[in-house]
């Protein structure tokens, strides 16, 4: 069953290899014929299994303390299918999967299979099913992600946000042509900014490439609408994390706005080339280094500075099926070190009267309130204007938080 051997070695490349779930993927369809449907049936049973791989890793050591690969990635898919998908015909999936384990693997994979029908049964023996460990395994999110964001924000905000992150985002783009779109795939929401509800993928739209689209978020298209963007007095991003902040201030501006764009991120300097080729942003300069090095990048004070600083991104673990097996606990110091630094370098090349806009996707106070909160005890002459952390509830959205920042206006 080719199904079967695709779903599992993509999710073997994702859970043992660390490859991101969309690259495996591509590695798969690059050099094999699969047709689209089956492309999404593998895409449903490999999601399925990241999108429940702490009850289904859970529910295997109850049978079994050390799987190889093949069995625990094959557990996965058979559980995914059985209890979540019903795709397959159970039979035929027992078949192929004979054909890969050892005969007591195989034993131990029917075992699994029929005595969990439920998914309680999956569950650890004797959990209460009011606890943030029961949570933990409802919602495949890190146990101590839970209890952060049940000190920070209290469990209300913890369910809401749980239940955000289960259910899909939807789509929303931005034109830099800025035409009317008169199609109904595109729903207006605002001005020159869109929902995409079409079928597929919005990129394979003919208008994305016609109308110049880029996709975009409700949190930072709301964010720059109160921003005082000002391309006279001089625009500059630090910017440590993919995003299309720099097509939206065109979008706003002009293709031949002058601004200067600092990044430690390969993938921010790749895609910002590519967009500047692409569509002849010739006042367009991108440096590639860290925070610390902001100084030997930007020549002169701006009026708006962007600080958008690497960080725990957890507005990924609603969009990105294996974002929560990236999340390190360690690295949370290593994020609120960047961020601090981009903030306090950054300081040095805000004109008077200017604005610094920190901007992060993601949600936690340390890295979002408490960091502005130090800085404005360190920096008296920057005073906060606004500040939002958007947890995304009701609107299909992600998290983020922002905070606009100016130099040089007295404090209440």
């Amino acid at each position: 069953m080719e199904t079967i051997k695709l779903a599992n070695n993509i999710l073997k490349e994702v859970v043992f290899k660390g490859t991101p779930f969309s690259l495996a993927l591509k590695n798969e369809w690059k050099f094999k014929n699969v047709d689209v449907k089956e492309r999404s049936l593998v895409t449903a049973i490999v999601g399925c299994s990241l999108r429940h791989y702490y009850l289904f890793q859970n529910g295997l050591k109850k049978f079994v303390e050390n799987p190889s690969e093949d069995l625990m990635s094959l557990v996965f898919i058979g559980l995914s299918n059985s209890i979540f998908l019903k795709k397959m015909e159970e039979n035929a999936v027992r078949k192929h999967v004979q054909k890969v384990l050892s005969q007591e693997e195989f034993d131990t994979y029917k075992a699994i299979i029929e005595k969990c029908k439920e998914t309680t049964q999956l569950l650890p023996d004797g959990i209460n099913v009011n606890s943030l460990e029961y949570l933990s395994f409802r919602y495949n999110t890190p146990l101590w992600l839970i209890k952060m964001w049940n000190k920070h924000f209290g469990l209300n905000v913890v369910y809401k946000l749980l239940r955000n992150n289960n259910s899909p985002l939807r789509t929303f783009v931005k034109s830099l042509s800025n035409d009317e779109i008169l199609n109904p795939d595109f729903a207006k929401k605002d001005e020159n900014f869109y929902e995409y509800l079409g079928q597929g993928a919005a990129k394979n739209n003919p208008i994305y490439e016609t109308k110049k689209l880029f996709g975009y978020s409700i949190a930072m298209n709301d964010m720059n609408k109160v921003v005082d963007i000002d391309a006279v007095r001089g625009i500059a991003i630090y910017q440590g994390y993919p995003n299309n902040i720099l097509l939206d201030i065109v979008s706003r501006t002009s293709k031949y706005i002058r601004l200067d764009i600092v990044t430690p991120s390969f993938q921010v300097l790749y895609e910002t080339r590519k967009n500047i080729q692409k569509y002849g942003f010739e006042n367009v300069a991108i440096y590639e280094a860290n925070a610390e090095s902001m100084i030997t990048c930007i020549s002169k004070k701006v009026h708006t500075l962007y600080v958008m600083p690497n960080n725990s991104r957890f507005a990924l673990l609603r969009s990105t099926p294996d974002y929560f097996l990236k999340i390190d606990q360690t690295k949370l110091d290593e994020y609120l070190k960047e961020e601090k630094t981009a903030l306090y370098e950054g300081a040095n090349f805000v004109e008077d009267g200017g604005c610094m806009v920190y901007c992060i996707n993601t949600v936690n106070q340390k890295e979002g309130r408490l960091m502005i909160e130090a800085f404005l005890n360190d920096h008296p002459e920057f005073s906060l204007t606004e500040e939002k952390q958007k947890f995304g509830f009701g609107d299909g959205d992600a998290c983020f938080y922002y905070a606009i920042l100016v130099k040089g206006v007295a404090r209440d």
